[in-house]
Formats: C-alpha cells, sequence, structure tokens
C-alpha cells in the first residue's frame, strides 16, 4: 500500500495512507479504483463466497453511507448539545487525522467550547469501542485542545449492548 498511496488522488498525504482507508471512502475516482483493484474491477456479478462476507460489506456500506449522511444533515441531528463541525483552515473534522487514526467526526460544542469525538460504529458495538474513543480523545487532549479545554466523546450505534452500557458507565466524557 506505500507504494500505491502516492498515486491515489484521494490520498492528499500519503505518509499518512492508513488513515484515509480507516473511515468511508467517497468520492473515489474511477483511476483510483482501478489501482485499487489492480485493473480488475469488480462486477455485480461477482460471487461472494460467503454470507458472512457480504454482511460485513453491507455494514461497511451502511456506515460509510451513514458518514455521507450526517454532514448533510448535521444541523438536524439532535446531538444533545449544540454541536458544530470543527474546522481549522481546510481541515474539517470529518475523517479528522489523529496519528495513524482517522475520528470520524470531531467537533466543538458551541456552548461550552468543548472538543467531541464521534465515533460511528457498524452494527452491534463492544466495550472495546470504548478504548477507541478515550485513545482518540486522549489524543486530541495532548495534541489540540487547549490546556483547559474539555474532551468528550460520543459512540454512534445502531445497538448498544451490555458490554458497552457497562464500559460507560461512570465515564462521565463518553456516551453511547
Amino acid at each position: 500500500m506505500a507504494e500505491l498511496a502516492p498515486k491515489l488522488k484521494f490520498v492528499a498525504n500519503p505518509a499518512l495512507w492508513g488513515t484515509y482507508l480507516q473511515g468511508g471512502i467517497r468520492q473515489v475516482e474511477e483511476g483510483d479504483y482501478t489501482a485499487i483493484t489492480s485493473g480488475s474491477p469488480i462486477s455485480a456479478e461477482t460471487p461472494f463466497r460467503t454470507t458472512e462476507e457480504l454482511a460485513a460489506q453491507s455494514l461497511f456500506a451502511l456506515e460509510a453511507h451513514l458518514e455521507e449522511f450526517i454532514p448533510y444533515n448535521w444541523s438536524k441531528i439532535s446531538w444533545g448539545a449544540a454541536l458544530e463541525l470543527y474546522r481549522e483552515g481546510e481541515q474539517t473534522g470529518r475523517q479528522y487525522p489523529a496519528a495513524t487514526w482517522s475520528i470520524d467526526f470531531l467537533a466543538v460544542d458551541q456552548n461550552t467550547n468543548e472538543l467531541v469525538v464521534i465515533e460511528l460504529k457498524r452494527g452491534q458495538t463492544s466495550d472495546a469501542s470504548v478504548g477507541q474513543v478515550l485513545r482518540y480523545i486522549n489524543w486530541i487532549k495532548k495534541n489540540l485542545a487547549k490546556p483547559d479545554q474539555n474532551v468528550r466523546g460520543i459512540i454512534v450505534a445502531s445497538e448498544i449492548d451490555d458490554a458497552l452500557r457497562y464500559a460507560v458507565t461512570g465515564l462521565p466524557n463518553i456516551s453511547a
């Protein structure tokens, strides 16, 4: 992938190519698609090997569509606070690069000035999502937040399991 990344138009920084592949990839041009698939585009007739593979691909597509839907409908979503998508120059809070990771959405609470990490999880989640969000929160605290600025997280999932409920209990800076 390190050899392929510099050739792809949607990868703005080839040194951090992994961050461009972690979330939903959008607007991949035909040339990039062909390069990624090694010139062998997948057609609608290509069979999937198992039902599990089809389900996994469908869940990934749903998360990608949700990621596309959210920015266009941001003001209509009830986040529980007046959140605005983070913006710093040309960089927006969508797929915000954090070290070698990519945060789905980074927002600012307009009332408290807190930075808010929003992580989308496809399908049922587990308490492992909490560790991921905590990693993002602490990276933002160390690298972006002002010394007195609070950072919190929101996990967005279609279903929330007991493991996640127990994991966020007592954590005042994460909600699911």
